[in-house]
């Protein structure tokens, strides 16, 4: 066994976050890492994440917000835009039920939505745009929450509808080879996921049969995922079948390509990664590289002879924690195997909370203590959220948190299933099932891809933005002639409010700067348009008493007529929730001894004392309920 000791590490800095190049790498590393940083630059180049104060709100209240928007490579706050465009929809019909804009600080904003008193109970959907990280295609749109709105809650019986079992015939079975093909010869890791007609996980267990003689059996390990290893072969036929659901169904695998190479991730600790890279008998000795990514930037790159197999350790230092990509190439320097692994979990901000007391009283002032540290245990400045509600407010099948949006929803296409599972502690076999993710719905679904990013070269033009856009209308001109000498003047009605003085180009377009809107801050702004005197006359009219109509017009554009228009075209995507709580089997917990009989079910009944939950009464909105007079 040959283990490369040649592995490169691209040191990233952050103030400049550019690669420093050794001068050991090559023509063909540099060019490898040059392609996907250009075909990166397409990318949107923000995301966005929403916090709402609650799950569930009733109508007649406010929710309140706050928005993340962060770079998108490297995860850090963005200053890219300046205006939040925010709209609540109804998620079934997708029609806006209330919409607004916001100012950005530094990569943040906040603000609140007033609930009318009048909006239907159900699912909304509450989505923000800014002009960095909504475009002209028709990928999904992630940078959605979605909230439930009632007229009422109160401590009642609900009616409860059971999901409906799964038929058999709906379940959608598929598998993925580890590096992306099945290689005759080779022993290989093939991932499976199984999920029925809704996208929702199905359990199940199954064989593998080789010219209809049974292999192996395997069953899933975690929400309808699992692996198993075997070696093809091109003269043999494979099928699976399914023993658990019992199905007729008979699942084919991938085609099983005669000859090249694989790479297999198979070994992994908290400083590296061991991939194996193994060739088929008869192929002659070839150059081969591996690029290691993560967000569209390369972190490391090395080349090395392959002469049958070859062992490669990939140091994780200094790559940051998300999804990492290593790709394999051969000497044309054309991808052939690629694996997803998620790395440097444990980089992150540890969040700690002391309350002052444990019991306080109703309407008591409640005092928290923030502690944030950083992996290493040293204190850190952070931008926090904080939500305080009741529970009862509580929706336990969302499972969107930042975590999960920002590393795993936002990179893999298509939803995710209970995406918080992989962000619990208390999980013991996460680091396993998030593998297995990356198996299976990572297969090919990295934003990152190069093929994937090759998608955003045509529709990476803004299409919203954070200043005020209009034209100076003039409709006696005629269409050929120059709109010269135009101007608008922009003014707020404060006396003491500064009036600016803005051209327009030559076609009569004009732009409102975001820092100049700044300036009139909650006052209301106006935009008169200023010409050829003749121009600012008003129009004769037979009319004496008609008011005065002016030459000029000023058009603004509507940034959410742009927004509706094209979200028309894309899927909004929000993570799949579990629609049956896990229980814990406590069962085993007693120990049975003579005299004692086990019951198989005891139903208790009680009544508990009355909170009261008025809306009203416990409304912290800043909008008045009610006046009442002396």
């Amino acid at each position: 066994m040959i283990r490369d000791k040649r592995f490169l590490l691209i040191i990233l800095t952050i103030l400049s976050f550019l690669p420093v190049w050794s001068q050991s790498y090559s023509a063909q590393q540099i060019e490898l890492a040059e392609r996907l940083h250009t075909l990166a630059k397409n990318a949107p180049p923000e995301l966005a994440y929403i916090q709402t104060s609650k799950d569930i709100y009733e109508t007649g209240e406010d929710l309140w917000f706050k928005v993340y928007l962060l770079d998108a490579q490297y995860l850090i706050p963005s200053k890219l835009s300046r205006t939040l465009y925010l709209q609540l929809l109804n998620e079934n019909t997708r029609k806006a039920v209330w919409q607004e804009k916001y100012e950005i600080q530094n990569g943040f904003a906040n603000g609140r939505v007033y609930l009318e008193s009048n909006l239907p109970e159900g699912d909304y959907f509450l989505a923000a745009y800014t002009a960095n990280s909504f475009f002209d295609d028709t990928t999904e749109f992630k940078a959605v929450r979605r909230i439930k709105i009632k007229t009422y809650i109160i401590s009642r019986t609900e009616s409860f509808v059971m999901p409906v079992p799964v038929k058999v015939n709906s379940i959608q079975f598929t598998t993925f080879p580890e590096g992306g093909d099945l290689i005759s010869g080779i022993r290989s890791k093939l991932a499976f996921k199984s999920v029925n007609s809704n996208g929702e996980p199905v359990n199940i267990s199954g064989t593998l049969f080789e010219d209809n003689t049974p292999l192996l059996k395997f069953k899933s390990t975690h929400a309808g995922m699992g692996s198993f290893i075997f070696t093809p072969q091109t003269d043999k036929k494979y099928s699976i079948r399914l023993s658990e659901p019992a199905t007729d169904s008979t699942f084919l695998l991938p085609e099983i390509i005669p000859a090249g190479m694989t790479m297999q991730l198979v070994g992994r600790d908290k400083e590296s990664l061991s991939f194996k890279v193994s060739q088929s008998h008869g192929v002659s000795q070839e150059e081969i590289y591996l690029r290691v990514q993560c967000r569209g930037f390369v972190y490391g790159m090395t080349e090395a002879k392959l002469n049958r197999k070859l062992m490669i350790e990939v140091p994780l230092f200094g790559l940051p924690q998300g999804i990492a990509e290593i790709t394999l190439f051969n000497s044309s320097l054309v991808p052939v195997a690629e694996r997803l692994v998620y790395i440097n979990q444990d980089r992150k901000l540890n969040i700690s909370t002391e309350l002052s007391k444990e019991i306080y009283p109703t309407r008591g002032k409640v005092t928290l203590q923030i502690s944030v540290r950083d992996e290493d245990g040293w204190p850190v400045l952070a931008n926090l959220g904080v939500t305080v509600f009741d529970k009862l407010f509580q929706n336990p099948r969302d499972s969107n948190n930042i975590l999960a949006h920002f590393y795993l929803s936002t990179q893999l296409k298509g939803r995710i299933y209970n995406p918080s599972y992989y962000f619990n502690g208390n999980k013991k076999d996460r680091d396993e099932a998030l593998d297995l993710l990356m198996l299976t719905q990572g297969w090919r679904k990295y934003v990152w891809n190069e093929m994937n990013l090759k998608k955003f070269e045509e529709s990476n033009q803004q299409i919203i933005f954070d200043e005020i856009k209009g034209e100076i209308d003039y409709p006696n001109m005629k269409r050929k002639k120059l709109k010269e000498h135009l101007f608008v003047m922009v003014f707020s009605p404060n006396k003491d409010s500064t009036k600016v003085v803005i051209p327009a180009d030559s076609t009569g377009k004009f732009n409102v700067p975001a820092d100049r809107l700044k300036e009139w801050e909650n006052d209301y702004v106006y935009i008169k348009p200023f010409g050829p005197y003749e121009s600012q006359r008003p129009k004769k009219t037979w009319d004496p008493l008609a008011p005065p109509e002016f030459n000029f017009h000023i058009k603004l554009n509507d940034p959410f007529e742009t927004i509706n228009r094209l979200s028309k075209y894309k899927q909004f995507t929000y993570p799949l929730t579990d629609l049956i709580n896990e229980k814990e089997d406590t069962t085993d917990l007693y120990t049975e001894e003579s005299g004692i009989i086990r019951i198989k079910e005891v139903t208790i009944k009680g009544q508990k004392a009355k909170t009261i939950r008025g809306k009203y009464l416990g409304s912290l909105d800043s909008i008045e309920m009610a006046k009442a007079d002396d």
